[in-house]
């Protein structure tokens, strides 16, 4: 949790400087996958349209936020994400896992949507977030 914390300082940090939305998120229901995590970080620069995505997944595997596609309307951010050769509990390797986040400006809210390559299920969430000034 420590980490994750301070993850989120160096994020504000540098947000500060470069004018980034930051959008701190907290899951409220959540599949039982295990591939959407409790807590999400999204950084958003209107400048460049660049993203960055970080959670639990993401902080394990790469150790630092991932880059993320974004597409911005009046109304919210779509963030696209696709991280790769993960590993189940089992220890089996997964293809790929592509995430869909959307936040809504105004009300705050996030919903996210995974496809992971070769499975069924389809991991999803919803939750809140809060805009870090």
């Amino acid at each position: 949790m420590k980490k994750v914390l301070l993850s989120v300082a160096l994020i504000c940090a540098a947000s500060a400087s470069m004018a980034k939305t930051v959008y701190d998120c907290d899951m409220k229901r959540v599949s039982l996958s295990g591939w959407v995590t409790d807590r999400y970080i999204f950084t958003y620069d209107e400048e460049t349209q660049a993203g960055t995505v970080l959670d639990g997944l993401i902080k394990h595997y790469h150790d630092k936020p991932f880059a993320a596609a974004v597409t911005p309307s009046d109304t919210r951010l779509d963030f696209r994400w696709t991280l790769r050769n993960l590993k189940t509990a089992e220890g089996d390797s997964l293809g790929r896992l592509v995430f869909r986040a959307v936040v809504m400006k105004k009300s705050k809210k996030l919903r996210i949507k995974a496809v992971v390559a070769g499975y069924d299920n389809r991991p999803s969430g919803e939750g809140v977030c809060t805009k870090v000034e």
